[in-house]
């Protein structure tokens, strides 16, 4: 990517505000980590660590591409203005620094159209923070961003829920495993290690209904350092290809009482996307059919 001329005053502000009024700098971290599965517990050894290793940590599609419709409530259920993007996604394999490359074509509402988004995700081990662009179709400018405030709830999930979890860097505790309509209900206690979390623990229900290879992450209940419960994350799945990918997800705040919802339509995997769907030229276009695999 080119280096890029400092927005004036006036440029700088409408970015801050186009970032505020959009979801641009959370959807796009919406990727589920990958792991090596492997099965066969004794169900009386079985820890939270193997728990969260078959249910969370799940192979990644190569790419993926989805309309991507967010919803905001208030505490009386008043819903806000609704917002669509068109959503893809690219993983990397070991051989590269890269986790991911994603991008964000913004369709509704009028005032953010083509306000286009892209982030580069690096592995953790490397200590590089993520890149990402905005693209102002305003100025006909591409701006580079900075990291978003770490206990920003604007938009219902902060960094650390979007941050690739790397297991070793928890602890994780069984507290339950229940039967439920014929699956095996986990709840799952996991405490963050690094001090700059913002959470103090979180508690997680994970659901398998047969195998482990169809275990997934139910919902999380997120506790901050003062031992409150902040919010409940619920998510639910689709399976394509032999990949686990969103369907929903749904942030329930508990000190505001509203509500975020994120739904992906018509989501596809191995939709042939390459390093140039994730390049400056790319975010200054505008989505059309055309553009479609």
């Amino acid at each position: 990517m080119r280096s890029f001329r400092a927005f004036s005053n006036e440029e700088s502000a409408l970015v801050r505000q186009l970032v505020r009024r959009s979801a641009l700098t959370v959807i796009c971290f919406l990727s589920v980590s990958a792991f090596s599965l492997r099965t066969g517990f004794a169900a009386e050894s079985l820890t939270g660590n193997d728990v969260v290793r078959q249910c969370l940590h799940k192979p990644r599609a190569p790419d993926q591409s989805a309309e991507l419709v967010f919803t905001a409530r208030d505490k009386k259920g008043q819903r806000g203005q609704t917002r669509t993007f068109i959503f893809l996604s690219k993983s990397y394999g070991n051989e590269t620094e890269l986790w991911s490359k994603s991008f964000l074509f913004s369709l509704t509402p009028l005032a953010s159209k083509d306000t286009n988004y892209m982030r580069w995700e690096y592995r953790l081990n490397t200590g590089k923070i993520p890149d990402q662009w905005l693209f102002v179709p305003k100025f006909h400018r591409v701006r580079r961003l900075s990291m978003r405030d770490a206990a920003d709830q604007t938009w219902g999930l902060i960094g650390e829920d979007l941050q690739i979890r790397q297991q070793q860097n928890d602890t994780h505790r069984l507290l339950s495993v229940e039967q439920e309509n014929g699956a095996t209900v986990y709840t799952v206690e996991t405490r963050p290690q690094s001090p700059s979390s913002v959470y103090d623990k979180l508690v997680s229900v994970y659901k398998k209904p047969d195998s482990w290879e169809d275990c997934t992450h139910w919902s999380t209940e997120f506790f901050e350092k003062d031992g409150l419960k902040r919010k409940t994350v619920t998510t639910t799945w689709q399976k394509q290809e032999g990949y686990w990918i969103r369907d929903t997800i749904v942030v329930n705040n508990i000190r505001s009482k509203g509500t975020r919802t994120y739904q992906f339509k018509d989501a596809r995997v191995n939709v042939d996307l390459n390093d140039q769907d994730f390049t400056e030229r790319m975010l200054r276009r505008r989505w059309t059919a055309k553009l479609k695999k």
